[in-house]
């Protein structure tokens, strides 16, 4: 509260829960599935890249669908004279976007029982953006934008790096089958609206008084 307003605080806060619910509706929380899929096909190397593979189109081509319609939404709500989201919701989405291809990567290093490499990438993520958030707060008075500009930074860094890595190791290739997504998603699926209903649970009480009230005031 020293550097940030009371409104100030309470923007962040409400883009942090739209990066998460965007992060829950880009990834269909496919990531948990690859975590017991992959055990299915990993006496077959082949099967193996190609359930992989799909997995990580899907998540892309989904990503880019995803990120046409917010963008779109956005601009018909005109939520920026009332929630000041509109002017990071680029930010926001690609925040969330490379959050998704992450988790798919630290999801099949868990599934690979790569535990060091798996700490390094978590935990390096997460260090390199606190000091940073903290430089440009203190140093550069950023503002709401000090922990949003190294978020997205050393997202999309470690996204590209991930990509590198799953290429490199072959295992993604220009291959898509529709078969181990259906398989994936029925896995999935089921799991989004109980983490939605946290989200509503957590939420809806202040997206009701944001009618009412200022950010600042909730």
């Amino acid at each position: 509260s020293f550097y940030l307003s009371p409104a100030e605080f309470g923007t962040y806060s409400i883009i942090l829960s739209v990066i998460t619910i965007l992060t829950i509706f880009l990834s269909i929380w496919i990531n948990s599935s690859l975590t017991v899929t992959y055990f299915d096909n990993i006496k077959n190397k082949v099967n193996l890249t190609i359930h992989i593979s799909s997995l990580f189109w899907f998540l892309i081509i989904w990503s880019i669908f995803i990120l046409i319609i917010t963008i779109w939404i956005s601009e018909w709500f005109d939520l920026s004279s009332k929630y000041e989201i509109n002017k990071y919701i680029l930010l926001v989405l690609f925040i969330s976007i490379t959050s998704s291809i992450n988790s798919f990567y630290w999801s099949l290093l868990r599934s690979r029982k790569k535990s060091i490499e798996y700490s390094v990438f978590t935990s390096g993520n997460s260090i390199l953006v606190m000091l940073s958030t903290i430089l440009l707060l203190i140093s550069f008075s950023l503002w709401i934008y000090s922990p949003l500009i190294p978020l997205l930074i050393f997202n999309i860094l470690f996204a590209i790096f991930a990509i590198y890595k799953l290429f490199k190791e072959k295992y993604v290739i220009f291959t898509i089958s529709k078969k181990e997504i259906i398989h994936s998603l029925k896995f999935s699926l089921p799991f989004v609206p109980h983490l939605l209903s946290w989200f509503i649970n957590q939420w809806l009480d202040k997206i009701i008084l944001l009618k009412y009230e200022t950010i600042a005031n909730v």
